[in-house]
């Protein structure tokens, strides 16, 4: 299966960019420029289900890893040698939900991602508790 994604800048350190629901990574698009002028390397991509990206037909909360981890290992082949996973909203819920199955992964950053997201089985609180790697959390009151 393949997903939509772009990359750019360059630099030994990246960052992989986890959408938010219902966009998509064009959402990231005004924050790229400002990741390359500090000379990071950036690779945002489409989950599965979301378009251009190829569908994936009763996706559970366990097929949300598999996307990041190919994002992660997409730097890493580009000589990137530390990797940050940063997600907005939803890609912040799905990959604090799923960072501890991930490898390679230096830290992570999550702005605004929900706790929990049920209706696509993702519980983020949880994962937290199992996650390896520093974490940082950006929110607001507002955040619901």
């Amino acid at each position: 299966m393949r997903l939509y994604a772009f990359r750019a800048g360059s630099g030994s350190t990246g960052v992989v960019l986890a959408h938010e629901s219902p966009g998509g990574l064009c959402g990231w698009l005004p924050a790229v420029p400002t990741f390359t002028a500090h000379h990071l390397r950036v690779l945002a991509f489409d989950f599965r289900g979301f378009q251009p990206s190829a569908s994936a037909p009763n996706r559970s909360a366990d097929d949300f890893a598999p996307d990041l981890q190919a994002a992660v290992d997409a730097l890493h082949a580009d000589d990137t040698s530390k990797v940050f996973v940063v997600g907005a909203s939803f890609g912040g819920a799905a990959s604090l939900a799923e960072g501890a199955k991930l490898h390679g992964v230096a830290g992570f950053v999550s702005l605004s991602g929900e706790l929990e997201l049920p209706a696509r089985g993702i519980n983020a609180l949880a994962g937290v508790r199992r996650l390896r790697a520093p974490l940082l959390v950006m929110a607001s009151r507002q955040d619901y």
